[in-house]
């Protein structure tokens, strides 16, 4: 679960990393942001499996306010990546799994991007 929750606690996550003061994060700076946000449960390796779902280049910057979406977007996905035991899903988890379903049959018609589809089957 990400500590995100409020803006003031990911403005002090950005700020420990945003050493220089430039107002955005470089790439391992976002990363090891991202895990501190996660508090230390997701690897470097699912962050940049993250990164590149929603495709950022290699030599990106972020800002405060894309770094906040991000460490959203990477709860949700990280969220759909765990295995709970027991398999036992909380009201809000299944209303969220109904708006997912069959996602193929809702997309039909629809035109998006290769890359679009791949963020919305990740969620």
């Amino acid at each position: 679960k990400a500590v995100v929750s409020t803006q003031s606690t990911g403005k002090l996550i950005f700020s420990k990393y945003d050493r220089e003061r430039k107002n955005f994060l470089k790439r391992s700076q976002a990363i090891a942001g991202l895990r501190e946000i996660h508090l230390g449960s997701a690897s470097d390796h699912e962050i940049t499996a993250i990164l590149k779902l929603i495709n950022l280049e290699e030599n990106f910057k972020i800002d405060f306010r894309f770094f906040c979406s991000i460490a959203a977007f990477s709860e949700r996905v990280l969220s759909r990546w765990m295995i709970l035991p027991g398999g036992v899903m909380t009201e809000k988890e299944t209303i969220e799994k109904a708006d997912f379903t069959n996602l193929s049959w809702k997309l039909e018609g629809v035109q998006i991007t290769q890359h679009m589809q791949q963020v919305l089957y990740a969620l």
